[in-house]
């Protein structure tokens, strides 16, 4: 589920104009994931363990990368000093031994993968380092499970390196990419409480044991960044582009999390308080751990005086699954709630009071009273038509366009407008949709033979003979007239020719002995007929071999073939892909084995004249495609991979792997 968060306002009458920007911790960086980083300096050399490092994440969509790294220079080619990598759906701290390049033996790592991906939310880390193998990690303030990998022993710090965020190593791996928010790096281990009460509160000055805090919360233009904590390094900026942060942290916090349930809340409600201004957050369910509430007193757009209270509030509910909506309700009586769906929205919306459902990102105000209405009801009207809008007077306005008049004359689209009289104001917003021929059940479409088109009620449809009422329409092109109320409209519509029905397979499958492939071809297919005789539709296949088949319909025949690999799977599971494609369109392009981590292995890639151009030991390790920094040409290339069984076996498997573009 994601990690739901609700910014809210406290004020006595219309919403502030200043009011209009989010709530928020300020700002926050943006990596692209092509060269941003922030250079830390030389601070951590001589930090001892046990570290304690944590960070606010906002991913991308990403394997593999480099959100962290304490001591390392450019040219460094082996781990060193500890790493905090970050992908999609799995989180990886690392202590660096200093030796065997950037391969297992370099590293002890502990990896903690989630059930779903991380992509596009908010995470909190923080990443206990005690020791090679002996390493916690918390997500959203919960411990994690996880599995180590490396078999580095001895920790290295000796280099004479700089700290940085969202570098890559120097050969291979990634620069981040996504939004980042206050680091903090701790001279000690922290408890899980400690974890929690910094998790959405501000570090504001430096305190015991705290090497490293950036806020992040420079302008814009400024290429530094300042270090609060005891090794005070300023940083610099290298390309990241600082955006207003999202994330939830306030300057003091509450929180409650779970006690029963197996650590969910089972449709609980909890209530969290601030100096006196008490929040209900009810029907609170699996697979929420915990709730934080958070006051930001200091807020730019708030302005605390006349009906505006200075603080703005917000609730952030917390999760590990990022996978299921989990809505939950929000009440702070006696007041009225108004929202926005969004952390960085402008548009406030009445809603009732408690605020229910709540599945996205979503900021409040808290108002005593909301006394003006400036638009109708949204509206649908003709092509060509406009609506007069005439809004009441008293007020000064000003609309998204930059337009101030009172009175107005508009054509479809979406228009937003805040009043403002007596330092207060209030936003509506109006839709005027023109009705389209397209929002009728006719459509461009494709068929073998024909296809029906069924006028809805209300609706007069004239075909180009001059008839009307529902058709059956073979491919062409037809010009209709459409009649529906008081608008007319004419219309082209087309029916193209359909290609026979897609049949899923894959060109390779893989199962072990005692296991079938149940093999299903589209019901749309009248006659399918394998090249072993066999006729039908459905088949099941328990044994090796190359199986083709002709599946014929009213829209043509399809040719299909595949392999199909039955195995031994006593042991471990590993299938070698046969093919890949590098030429950089972000899907297949690199070469990657599965099913390695823990096992003792190499895998190596020859040219056809038996020269070796890649290998590695790393489970993660894969191959890009290029020799020498350049992309190998088309063909086959031999690989072989060596590795110990888990019962203590040396095995062997040597396939082709098809390079294509």
């Amino acid at each position: 589920m994601p990690n739901w968060f609700i910014a809210l306002f406290l004020s006595m009458c219309f919403l502030p104009a200043v009011a209009q920007n989010s709530v928020g911790p300020g700002n926050a960086l943006h990596f692209d994931g092509v060269n941003d980083h922030v250079d830390l300096g030389p601070s951590l050399q001589n930090m001892t363990l046990p570290i304690t490092v944590n960070v606010w994440v906002k991913p991308a969509t990403q394997l593999q990368s480099t959100v962290f790294s304490s001591n390392r220079n450019p040219s460094m080619v082996t781990y060193h000093g500890l790493w905090l990598n970050v992908a999609s759906d799995r989180v990886t701290m690392s202590l660096g031994s200093g030796s065997g390049d950037f391969s297992p033996t370099s590293r002890s790592s502990y990896v903690v993968v989630t059930p779903n991906s991380m992509a596009g939310e908010w995470i909190h880390i923080a990443a206990v380092f005690r020791g090679m193998g002996d390493m916690d990690m918390y997500i959203n303030g919960e411990i994690q499970t996880g599995y180590y990998t490396g078999t580095g022993t001895t920790w290295s710090n000796s280099l004479s390196g700089n700290a940085w965020l969202g570098k890559k190593r120097a050969t291979g791996g990634r620069f981040y990419e996504g939004e980042l928010d206050h680091l903090s790096v701790w001279d000690r281990e922290l408890t899980l409480t400690e974890i929690r009460d910094i998790m959405t509160t501000k570090i504001t000055a430096s305190v015991p044991d705290l090497l490293m805090a950036y806020d992040l919360n420079e302008a814009a233009g400024s290429n530094t960044f300042t270090n609060i904590g005891s090794a005070g390094t300023t940083g610099t900026r290298i390309g990241a582009t600082t955006i207003q942060s999202t994330a939830p942290i306030g300057d003091t916090s509450v929180y409650a999390y779970a006690t029963s349930g197996s650590g969910y809340f089972t449709n609980q409600s909890v209530t969290l308080e601030i100096a006196n201004q008490e929040f209900i957050v009810s029907s609170l369910a699996q697979p929420s751990h915990g709730v934080h509430l958070y006051r930001i007193d200091n807020d730019p757009s708030i302005t605390g005086s006349g009906c505006v209270s200075p603080h703005a509030w917000g609730i952030w509910v917390a999760d590990t699954d990022f996978s299921t909506d989990d809505p939950f309700d929000v009440v702070s009586s006696p007041f009225i709630l108004k929202e926005t769906r969004d952390n960085i929205a402008d548009t406030w919306q009445s809603t009732s009071s408690p605020a229910t459902g709540i599945t996205s990102q979503a900021e409040f105000s808290i108002e005593g009273q909301l006394t003006v209405q400036l638009f109708p009801e949204d509206t649908t009207i003709c092509p060509g038509q406009t609506v007069p809008i005439s809004l009441p007077n008293g007020f000064s306005y000003a609309w998204d366009d930059g337009n101030t008049s009172a009175s107005r004359t508009l054509g479809p689209g979406t228009y937003i407008v805040t009043a403002s009289a007596g330092g207060c104001s209030a936003e509506d917003t109006l839709v005027i949709t023109e009705f389209s021929v397209n929002a009728l059940p006719f459509t461009d479409t494709t068929t073998c033979d024909s296809v029906l088109f069924v006028t809805p009620a209300g609706t007069t449809v004239i075909w180009p003979d001059g008839g009307g009422g529902n058709r059956y329409l073979f491919p062409g092109t037809y010009t209709v007239s459409v009649t529906s109320g008081n608008c007319s409209f004419v219309e082209t519509i087309v029916v193209g020719t359909a290609s026979p029905e897609n049949i899923p397979f894959f060109p390779t499958y893989s199962f072990c002995e005692g296991e079938s492939l149940n093999f299903s071809v589209p019901s749309s297919y009248s006659i399918v007929t394998w090249s072993d005789g066999y006729v039908g539709n459905q088949r099941t296949i328990s044994e090796s071999g190359t199986y083709e088949f002709t599946a014929s319909s009213s829209c043509g025949d399809v040719d299909v073939d595949f392999q199909v690999f039955v195995e031994n799977c006593d042991d471990v599971y590993i299938y070698l892909p046969n093919a890949f494609t590098p030429n950089g369109d972000g899907m297949n392009d690199v070469y990657f084995i599965e099913n390695l981590a823990g096992l003792e292995f190499t895998w190596t890639v020859f040219d056809r004249w038996g020269a070796k151009i890649y290998q590695t030991s790393d489970p993660d390790g894969y191959w890009d495609g290029t020799f020498r920094g350049r992309l190998v040409s088309e063909g086959a290339y031999p690989i072989i991979l060596k590795y110990k069984t888990r019962s203590g076996e040396f095995a062997e498997k040597t396939a082709f792997i098809n390079v294509f573009r």
